[in-house]
């Protein structure tokens, strides 16, 4: 199944406005065309049913299916969102919506991890350890054993072993 927008490129003007270098485009599109299997495994991910209840475990996804927020709810969010990130790290808010503490765990963990104490960096790694490999969790789009170097993966890493490459270039 190949990706529709995967193969078209912007119109000049538009690259050029963008400053897209379409000559990296080009090489990342060629890259991602001679990856072994990438194309199965896309189909795979993205046309298998997400499993039963899985919106549901998620707080990530459930703020879509579970109502809107409280205002008691709806003000203290906005005092968080006023606060510096060593201020953020210390508030313990108790919320009405059961999906908000994970949530604001998650929102600092993702903007402000320096703020993390070391159970919650342990937390938040193997959150985004699952995230990443349980098909169950949301994830099972990298597998732990391929030779890419994931097999070797430890909490922190940035970079792809052995190419000094990030994982986002």
């Amino acid at each position: 199944m190949p990706c529709p927008r995967a193969h078209q490129y912007p119109a000049t003007q538009d690259a050029e406005r963008l400053h897209i270098d379409m000559g990296r485009c080009r090489k990342h599109l060629a890259r991602l065309k001679a990856a072994p299997g990438l194309a199965q495994k896309l189909e795979e991910v993205f046309t298998k049913p997400a499993p039963e209840n899985f919106e549901a475990q998620d707080p990530d996804l459930m703020i879509y299916s579970g109502g809107f927020l409280g205002n008691a709810d709806k003000t203290k969010l906005s005092r968080l969102r006023e606060m510096s990130p060593e201020q953020l790290a210390l508030a313990h808010p108790e919320f009405d919506d059961l999906r908000l503490p994970e949530m604001l765990f998650r929102y600092r963990a993702r903007n402000y991890p320096e703020t993390l104490n070391e159970g919650e960096q342990t937390r938040w790694e193997q959150f985004r350890r699952r995230r990443l490999t349980e098909k169950g969790f949301g994830g099972g789009v990298v597998s732990m054993n391929t030779r890419s170097g994931w097999r070797n993966w430890k909490p922190g890493l940035k970079t792809a072993q052995g190419t000094g490459k990030s994982w986002a270039n």
